[in-house]
């Protein structure tokens, strides 16, 4: 029986897998994110600089 314990298992560690991959895709990330209001940049990111801070 202890077979079937790990087979049952094995079944769900690859379902769960199989799910955090495509949530991890940025096109389902995107969907998810967007009821919170947030959204991919349309435009480059920029760096910030400091006016005090000098090399």
């Amino acid at each position: 029986m202890h077979w079937q314990r790990g087979k049952g298992i094995r079944w769900e560690y690859k379902s769960l897998k199989s799910e955090v991959m495509f949530r991890s895709k940025p096109g389902e990330l995107a969907k998810a994110l967007q009821p919170l209001g947030l959204n991919e940049l349309e435009e480059s990111p920029y760096v910030l600089k400091d006016s005090l801070w000098t090399n």
